[in-house]
């Protein structure tokens, strides 16, 4: 993800591309995942 072709490709998509460590990247990926269980259990889509 630090090769500026990559970032260019990811850009022109429409994403805005975000190079982390793996220790933000597992971080924010628990973040999201607390986050967003917490709105599928809210809304009613799990158990």
């Amino acid at each position: 993800m630090k090769e500026q072709d990559s970032l260019d490709k990811i850009s022109k998509a429409g994403f805005d591309p975000l190079v982390k460590s793996v220790a933000e990247s597992n971080a924010y990926y628990k973040s999201e995942v607390e986050s967003w269980g917490k709105m599928v259990k809210a809304i009613g889509f799990s158990n």
